[in-house]
């Protein structure tokens, strides 16, 4: 979203110099223009790869949703709750980039509709097993 930001930051005064054609067809002009679009090459490059980097995690804690809900650990045997925090980042980063109007793996906007029921069912279960490890001490 950053790189978005300063694209934008930076197009503002580009698109009013666009307008002076006096100025643009001068050497400065120019140069000044050429440094734009290379500027401009770089954020959307950087945009674009980010994009494709998430999709790939998305995909990868997706894979880690199928694991089991509840884990024992293996020395002290008590139960957690087995969810990974990177899948809230996902699902913020999900409602950014749908803001952004980029493309979203189905997937994650499968886990956008639920998130409320995700979230319920996650403190339900943190608070059941905090009751569970009261009644056992």
């Amino acid at each position: 979203a950053w790189a978005r930001q300063l694209y934008e930051v930076i197009d503002k005064p580009m698109q009013l110099l666009g307008t002076q054609k006096h100025i643009v067809n001068t050497a400065e002009g120019r140069k000044i223009v050429k440094n734009f679009n290379r500027m401009a090459a770089v954020l959307v490059e950087f945009e674009v790869l980010y994009h494709q980097g998430w999709t790939q995690a998305v995909e990868k804690a997706i894979t880690g949703l199928k694991s089991s809900l509840l884990v024992e650990h293996p020395e002290t045997k008590k139960l957690y709750v087995n969810m990974d925090p990177h899948v809230w980042e996902l699902l913020r980063e999900t409602r950014i980039m749908i803001l952004m109007e980029l493309e979203v793996p189905d997937a994650a906007k499968s886990l956008r509709v639920n998130i409320y029921t995700m979230k319920h069912n996650w403190t339900r279960l943190e608070s059941i097993l905090a009751d569970y490890d009261s009644l056992i001490k």
